[in-house]
């Protein structure tokens, strides 16, 4: 038997056993390492479009596999099995500490369902919002993706909140961690007139994300004519 045909062996082998057992805990981040090596290993570097900012688990997921790159398979499937050998190391008696590559805990999900302003700005709770800005809140701060509230607000197509942001002083061209202005939010999540009120508010047009597109080249040909159509056009 071939190095490959070894290596591809113990791969297929350490996937079984993690998907068979799910009584088995670990914690999210490494549920994200094996997912993003298994997704690398058996399909190659990522090929499917971002999922949308409230799809929280899907996100995190194509982060973490869009974080790989273009590792080689062959290099991805030796990282799985690391990341489960690494794991063996520090388990009790009762077997490896890891789970299954397809389930992140719920609870992920309730961490972004905080009272705070990024909460409010999807769900478009203005009241909440002027409350927060009339003490001490930074409009502009950020999560720890590096979102602002103008970005949870253009994502979610909540307009009237963009509106009010960008009164109180939103800045409009914050950049996320991976340098996307609201606008690119918007044109991802197609919400038109949220997009079309970025375009005409000083948005930055020309400024790139980290996989160098611009917010209108993140969307389709159709919705960027809409968003830039002049309003006095018949």
């Amino acid at each position: 038997m071939s190095e490959n045909e070894i290596l591809s062996v113990n791969f297929v082998s350490a996937v079984d056993f993690i998907s068979g057992d799910s009584s088995i805990k670990l914690s999210d981040d490494i549920k994200l390492k094996l997912y993003a090596y298994y997704k690398t290993a058996t399909i190659g570097p990522c090929n499917t479009p971002k999922p949308s900012l409230l799809e929280f688990v899907a996100r995190a997921k194509w982060n973490a596999w869009k974080s790989i790159g273009n590792m080689s398979q062959k290099e991805a499937m030796l990282r799985y099995i690391e990341v489960i050998e690494n794991a063996n190391k520090n388990q009790d008696s009762r077997g490896f500490a890891v789970s299954t590559l397809s389930h992140i805990d719920d609870e992920a999900e309730e961490k972004f369902l905080e009272p705070d302003i990024f909460c409010f700005a999807k769900q478009g709770k203005i009241s909440d919002i002027i409350k927060l800005l009339d003490s001490t809140v930074d409009i502009n701060t950020k999560d720890k993706q590096g979102l602002t509230a103008l970005h949870w607000a253009s994502d979610s197509g909540q307009l009237k909140v963009v509106e009010l942001l960008v009164e109180r002083g939103a800045d409009v061209n914050a950049l996320t961690n991976e340098r996307e202005t609201p606008l690119h939010y918007a044109c991802l999540s197609e919400q038109l007139e949220v997009a079309r009120f970025l375009y005409r508010h000083g948005t930055n047009i020309t400024l790139q994300d980290d996989e160098g597109k611009t917010a209108l080249e993140n969307c389709k040909q159709s919705f960027r004519e809409l968003v830039i159509k002049d309003d006095n056009e018949k």
